[in-house]
C-alpha cells in the first residue's frame, strides 16, 4: 500500500481504507455477476445492460424518483444505526414505523375539530411536528421491549423482536379495520388525509418532499450523538465490548434501553412522515426497514455515508424498474445483486491477510506487537 503522507499510517487508517475496498470490489462484483445473469435471461442483454447503468438519467422524473426512494431510507438507517451501536440487533423497528402512524399521526390529522384549529401553513407545520414528537414516543417505547427482555431475561433480539413485528402487525391490520376504517373507499384503510396535512412538495410531479431534509438532518445529528457526546461514546463501547464496559463503570442495560429508544423514535418519525408524504389514507404500510438497515450495514458505522448509500440504493431501484419496463429482464434481478454485494460485506476475512500484513508493514509495532499479530 502506497504512503501518500509522511505521518505514520495507524491502525486505523488503514482498515478504513480496506473497508473501503472492500466496499468498492464488493459492489464491482455485484454489478459483475447481474451483468452477467442479464445474458442469460434476455434476448437483448445489451439493451437492458444500457437501462441498468443510464435507465434514471433517460427522464428528468426518473431522477426524481430516485430521491423519492432515497426519503424513508435516510431516517430508517438512521434508526439502525442507532441501534446497532449498542449492538442491539432488534428488528422491532419494522413494528415502529407501522404503529406510530397508526396510533398517533392518523387519528390527530383525521380529527378535524382538532387538525383545524389553527390554519393555513403554520398549523400544518405545529401538527406534523406535533405527529412526530408522538411517533417518537409510541416508537421509543414499542423499541423498548426487546433489548429489556434480552437484558432481564436473556432471550435473543432477534427472535423477540420477529415476534413482536408479527403481533404488532396483526394489531395494526386489527385497529384499520375496527378503528380507522373507511366504509366509502371500498379499501381496507382509513379516511383520506386532508391536502393540507401532507409535508411541503420540493419537487413538482414528485413525492419529494421536506422529508428528505429532515433526513438529512438526522443523518448529521446521528453521526454527531455517536461520535461527539459522552453517551455516543459510551454506546459504542457497550456495542463492541459489553464486558469491558462494565468494567470501565459503563451502566451497560441503562445505555443499551436509551440508545434502542432513541432508535426506536427516528423510525416513528420515518413512519409518520413516510405515510404523509407518499399515502392518501393510511392503511398499515409505510416504510421499508430492510432497505435502512441495508443502508445502516452500507454506512459502516458512519451515519454521514448513509445518504451516499441510500442514494445508490435508490438508483438501483429505479434503475432495475426502468429496465424491466423498456426490457424483459424481472426487477428481482436487483434483489438477487444486492443479496450478493450484502453477503460479500459479510464477509470480514474478505482481504484481511493483505490488510493485516500492511498493518504490519506500515505501523510501528514492538518485538513482542509483532509475535502477536503472526
Amino acid at each position: 500500500m502506497k504512503r501518500f503522507s509522511s505521518q505514520p499510517m495507524t491502525v486505523t487508517g488503514i482498515a478504513r481504507r480496506y473497508e473501503a475496498l472492500r466496499l468498492i470490489i464488493s459492489v464491482a462484483l455485484g454489478m459483475l455477476m447481474c451483468i452477467i445473469l442479464i445474458f442469460f435471461v434476455t434476448d437483448e442483454p445489451f439493451k437492458a445492460i444500457y437501462y441498468l447503468i443510464v435507465g434514471p438519467f433517460t427522464r428528468y422524473n426518473r431522477l426524481a424518483e430516485v430521491v423519492e426512494k432515497m426519503q424513508p431510507m435516510l431516517l430508517t438507517g438512521c434508526a439502525f444505526q442507532l441501534m446497532l451501536t449498542v449492538g442491539n440487533f432488534s428488528m422491532i423497528n419494522d413494528s415502529c414505523v407501522i404503529l406510530a402512524p397508526c396510533l398517533i399521526c392518523t387519528p390527530i390529522i383525521l380529527n378535524e375539530a382538532l387538525f383545524g384549529i389553527i390554519p393555513g401553513e403554520a398549523g400544518k407545520i405545529i401538527w406534523i411536528t406535533a405527529c412526530c414528537i408522538g411517533s417518537a414516543l409510541v416508537g421509543g417505547a414499542v423499541s423498548l421491549i426487546p433489548p429489556y427482555i434480552k437484558r432481564t431475561f436473556g432471550c435473543n433480539e432477534i427472535v423477540t423482536s420477529s415476534l413482536l413485528n408479527s403481533m404488532f402487525g396483526y394489531f395494526v391490520e386489527w385497529y384499520v379495520k375496527h378503528i380507522l376504517y373507511d366504509e366509502t373507499s371500498g379499501l381496507s384503510a382509513s379516511k383520506p388525509y386532508p391536502a393540507n396535512a401532507k409535508p411541503t412538495n420540493l419537487i413538482y410531479g414528485s413525492r419529494v418532499t421536506t422529508m428528505v431534509l429532515v433526513g438529512l438532518v438526522f443523518c448529521v445529528l446521528t453521526y454527531l450523538f455517536i461520535y461527539h457526546t459522552r453517551l455516543g461514546y459510551a454506546a459504542r463501547i457497550v456495542g463492541a465490548n459489553p464486558r469491558f464496559a462494565f468494567a470501565s463503570g459503563i451502566d451497560v442495560r441503562m445505555t443499551m434501553l436509551i440508545v434502542s429508544a432513541m432508535g426506536g423514535a427516528v423510525a416513528g418519525i420515518a413512519g409518520t412522515l413516510q405515510t404523509l408524504s407518499y399515502n392518501q389514507r393510511f392503511s398499515g404500510y409505510t416504510a421499508s426497514i430492510s432497505d435502512g438497515m441495508f443502508c445502516g450495514i452500507f454506512a459502516k458505522e458512519n451515519p454521514l455515508l448513509i445518504p451516499i448509500v441510500s442514494m445508490g440504493l435508490g438508483y438501483l431501484r429505479v434503475t432495475a424498474e426502468t429496465m424491466s419496463n423498456n426490457t424483459d429482464v424481472p426487477t428481482e434481478l436487483i434483489t438477487v445483486m444486492t443479496s450478493l454485494i450484502i453477503m460479500m460485506l459479510a464477509a470480514d476475512q474478505m482481504l484481511s491477510k493483505h490488510r493485516d500484513n500492511a498493518i504490519k508493514k506500515y505501523c510501528s509495532f514492538t518485538p513482542e506487537d509483532r509475535e502477536m499479530l503472526r
